[in-house]
């Protein structure tokens, strides 16, 4: 039941305007508004303090920065659309933990560089790059190689020289000379008659050493 107020008592007029003053002046209006049609504009700087959290269902829109201070950390569950460049500065980097990053037909995962068929891996051999069919390039302890699977031919250069290998048999090039292994053998007899030692080569310029 609605109270009725007597107008003609004063001090019971006074003690109701007392008691609606205060209870403007201690209301938290805010933390109970919703806001169905128009806008909330804050134009003072900083004049938005969220000291818990703020949850969002729809969408965020803005036009001006976002800056992230303190531990600047983003969390984000789910898919970022960037339409535009993605700049880091002041010595800072991308970090993917357990995911990967994707561009065309490049893709980095596992510490790896996938790029079409071609992969870059920083902990095969020392650091190789392997193409489709599998040849592969190499560098370890101060030594390029070249392999070829399935082949069993590869080349390898080091400070020392260059060895290129195919099977059982192999060249090798230093500063002292040329190191052959393998080397096929032919008769004197089939071989013009060149000293037993030496090196005979074809017409089709094929190395024999005669026995």
């Amino acid at each position: 039941m609605a109270k009725v107020l007597d107008l003609d008592d004063y001090d019971a007029a006074l003690r109701d305007l007392k008691r609606r003053i205060h209870d403007l002046e201690t209301t938290s209006p805010v933390g109970y508004t919703s806001i169905t049609r128009g806008a909330l504009r804050v134009a003072s700087e900083d004049g938005l303090i969220v000291q818990g959290s703020a949850f969002i269902t729809g969408v965020l829109r803005t036009v001006g920065r976002i800056i992230l201070e303190g531990l600047g950390i983003l969390t984000v569950h789910g898919l970022i659309e960037l339409f535009g460049n993605l700049l880091v500065k002041s010595g800072g980097y991308i970090k993917v933990d357990g995911g990967r990053i994707e561009a065309g037909d490049v893709r980095i995962e596992d510490g790896k560089v996938y790029v079409g068929t071609m992969v870059l891996d920083p902990s095969s051999n020392g650091g190789s790059v392997k193409f489709a069919g599998g040849p592969e390039v190499y560098a370890t302890a101060g030594m390029l190689g070249l392999y070829s699977t399935g082949s069993g031919g590869w080349i390898e250069i080091d400070s020392s020289g260059a060895r290129l290998n195919f099977g059982t048999r192999s060249v090798r090039v230093t500063s002292t000379g040329i190191q052959l292994s393998g080397i096929p053998t032919r008769t004197s007899a089939s071989s013009n008659g060149a000293p037993v030692g030496c090196l005979w080569a074809d017409t089709s310029n094929n190395v024999f050493r005669v026995v």
